[in-house]
């Protein structure tokens, strides 16, 4: 993370020079044509052009080639290659189909590539705590690490490198939860864990989404791809609410979480 802060100071230090590179043109351009009684025609050769106007563009004509080079020097630093920074997306090909999925997700998901009841008696054991009788009977606190095994279970199935924190917080009939890609962590509104299955729910579908950024940080799949162009273009609540729970990271995030809803009814 230092390594990254340190190249995104570098690219802005180099873009500042550009912008101040681009304001010394302009000025002298100006400069130039402000000392200048020129009746110019609406159209004329680059050979009419007057000569004190043709030295300033001679003067500066690397300037073009200066834009560029302050950028590519950077690109080769580790630390922005390391995180994938500017560099061009390998998902560029998507096919029609591909981007249709991206934006309206698909009718089912079979989730293939990960075993959500691996470990039958674990999950089992967990789950069961969330059934209606015996949630019911949970202090807050044991409700919370409740969640908080059932985090660790799926954080483990699903190959999560860096698993986030839970932090609980209050508000009045608000939304069950969240996870926030900026500080890795999942929120969860206390005041909402009378529903039992929500409560598992919000677990299974927040971390449903820090698997997929993982995976959008570093595609290796089609599906992987996917992912990183939905939050490269993702759909909020506030703008579309259909679209954002058509898209591919939210209605996947759904059907991930419904398998562990189904399974607590199962167990009730």
């Amino acid at each position: 993370m230092i390594e990254a802060l340190a190249a995104a100071g570098e690219i802005i230090e180099a873009v500042g020079e550009l912008a101040e590179m681009a304001s010394e043109f302009v000025a002298e351009a100006g400069e130039v044509f402000s000392e200048m009684d020129l009746d110019l025609p609406v159209s004329f050769d680059e050979s009419e052009m007057p000569s004190e106007i043709n030295n300033v563009f001679e003067k500066n004509e690397s300037f073009s080639a200066d834009l560029d080079e302050p950028v590519s020097n950077l690109l080769e630093d580790d630390a922005v290659n390391k995180f994938g920074w500017l560099e061009n997306k390998p998902y560029d090909d998507l096919t029609d189909e591909e981007w249709d999925t991206v934006f309206e997700g698909k009718e089912e998901y079979d989730f293939s590539d990960i075993d959500l009841f691996q470990d039958t008696e674990r999950i089992d054991g967990i789950l069961t705590k969330f059934t209606n009788a015996n949630w019911a009977e949970l202090t807050l606190d044991e409700q919370k690490e409740a969640m908080l095994e059932l985090k660790q279970y799926l954080t483990e199935v699903m190959g999560i490198e860096n698993p986030p924190d839970i932090e609980f917080y209050t508000e009045e009939e608000g939304s069950y939860g969240y996870f926030s890609p900026l500080t890795n962590t999942i929120g969860v509104n206390e005041v909402m864990l009378y529903d039992n299955k929500e409560a598992a729910d919000t677990i299974a579908h927040e971390l449903r989404h820090t698997y997929q950024r993982e995976r959008a940080a570093n595609p290796q799949t089609r599906l992987d791809a996917m992912y990183a162009e939905n939050f490269d273009m993702y759909i909020t609540p506030r703008i579309d609410f259909q679209g954002y729970q058509d898209q591919l990271v939210e209605s996947e995030a759904r059907a991930f979480a419904q398998q562990v809803k189904d399974r607590i009814g199962e167990l009730s």
